[in-house]
């Protein structure tokens, strides 16, 4: 924190980037038994040229066997045989450090082995887990960032003898941005509350305890952290873009702060595991987890079967019923999914892909509409974070609706596909709101505070 020391995490390399327990750099054993002899490269290493001190992926020799197993070192710089390549010249992020680590028969002392041989997927996907509900949080911020610039130039800039940010074209960009920081905001708060929540239940952990006790509370959280990261990193390019778009031409030169957002903000749908990847975690590892015993799944899908239960009554009575059917619609479709290909559902990426926009859509929903509940019960004002609610809603029902009828049609045939989409159709949520109003209620908010300020 001091910046007396900086670190690097390198798991990636040349021909390893999704696939990283394939990583070919390896650490065996010298004859003295004291230190390991590292060959290898790792690519695309932020801080590469100036940390300190290096969590390394490599796969360790089993002296007994020859046998490679896939484990982490702590090296520092200054190491023999250890050094870093040139700079890469990047689309975005200009200000980071990135490169290339090269290690030519680097001398590693035996005692730097981080946690246990073998266990090296134990500390990178882990480390990956806590990186991905960070990641949400910190492009929020950067949503909020580029939001307020645009709104100021908007303020600014005059056509036909108005500001351009009195046109309803630009207003609508704006209470798009905000509704989606909104929804930001709620679910990748809600992962960190629900991280901190099962940390703390678990009381005092020993400073010698085993890294995947510590680990725990990320772990339990995996499937939500992969969906906020998708989430976020998806909205802050739409954002940015919209942004960008109201400075017209002035927003494509480096001399106004868009253009750098713009190429900064595409980054994140590939760090920390690529949305595509992400996107495939969240509804398998939902589903091993269901197998495992450790998500009662199988009886919410028996659930599902019956009719939706009725409207409720309360604030947000409507909204909390929509959010109900967009997660049985999720439900219904990773359950026939699931019946259809068993065990092989991993090698149907192109369902999982949609499974996990209605996971996404339902979850971020759910979240917003908890949220916008929250505000009610603590008498906050909620007219601005109502209207937000009921634009996100109306986006998500259309896509869930689209996107589980997209799985029926790939997984059934004939009568089977048509009494599905029947049996979808029960829960499918029909939005009837004014949204020109309700953009017209999130723009006037947001204009006149210059910016996100919820």
């Amino acid at each position: 924190a001091s910046g007396e020391a900086i670190a690097a995490y390198a798991l990636s390399e040349p021909g390893s980037g999704s696939d990283a327990q394939r990583a070919r750099t390896t650490a065996v054993l010298n004859a003295e038994g004291t230190h390991y002899v590292v060959n290898g490269t790792k690519q695309w290493i932020t801080n590469g040229a100036i940390a300190d001190i290096f969590t390394i992926f490599v796969q360790v020799q089993n002296p007994a066997d020859g046998a490679l197993h896939f484990s982490a070192l702590v090296v520092e710089r200054g190491t023999p045989g250890f050094s870093h390549g040139a700079e890469e010249h990047k689309l975005g992020l200009r200000g980071s450090s990135t490169t290339q680590l090269i290690l030519e028969n680097a001398l590693v002392p035996k005692d730097n082995l981080l946690g246990e041989i073998g266990r090296g997927h134990d500390i990178a996907f882990n480390i990956l887990n806590v990186g991905r509900y960070k990641l949400a949080v910190g492009v929020t911020g950067g949503a909020k960032v580029a939001l307020d610039h645009a709104i100021r130039y908007a303020k600014e800039r005059k056509q036909f003898n108005r500001a351009v940010i009195e046109f309803g074209a630009l207003r609508q960009k704006v209470a798009d941005a905000a509704a989606l920081i909104y929804a930001m905001e709620a679910s990748s708060y809600r992962v960190a509350g629900l991280i901190d929540a099962l940390h703390d239940s678990l009381g005092e952990i020993p400073d010698d305890a085993p890294g995947t006790k510590k680990m725990a509370p990320i772990q339990e959280y995996a499937i939500e952290s992969s969906i906020v990261k998708v989430h976020a990193s998806e909205a802050l390019n739409r954002i940015v873009s919209e942004c960008l778009q109201m400075y017209g031409g002035y927003g494509y030169v480096e001399d106004y702060p868009a253009e750098l957002a713009f190429r900064d903000a595409r980054i994140n749908m590939i760090f920390e595991g690529t949305n595509e990847i992400n996107r495939m975690l969240a509804p398998g590892m939902l589903l091993k987890r269901a197998l495992k015993g450790q998500l009662p799944l199988l009886a919410w899908f028996g659930s599902l079967e019956r009719e939706p239960a009725p409207l409720g009554d309360g604030p947000l009575a409507a909204e909390v019923d929509a959010a109900e059917r967009l997660k049985a619609m999720a439900g219904l479709a990773l359950g026939a999914a699931a019946m259809k290909y068993m065990q092989k559902i991993d090698q149907e990426q192109e369902v999982l892909l949609l499974l996990a926009d209605l996971l996404i859509d339902a979850y971020i929903i759910d979240s917003v509409v908890g949220r916008s509940l929250k505000r009610h019960a603590m008498g906050l004002p909620t007219t601005v974070s109502d209207a937000m609610t009921r634009l996100e809603l109306t986006g998500a029902a259309e896509r869930v609706r689209a996107n589980a009828r997209r799985v029926a049609c790939a997984i059934h045939d004939g009568d089977m596909r048509e009494a599905f989409i029947k049996k979808l159709d029960r829960h499918a949520v029909e939005v009837r709101t004014n949204v020109v109003a309700d953009r017209r209620i999130v723009a006037d908010h947001v204009v006149e505070r210059g910016g996100y300020h919820l």
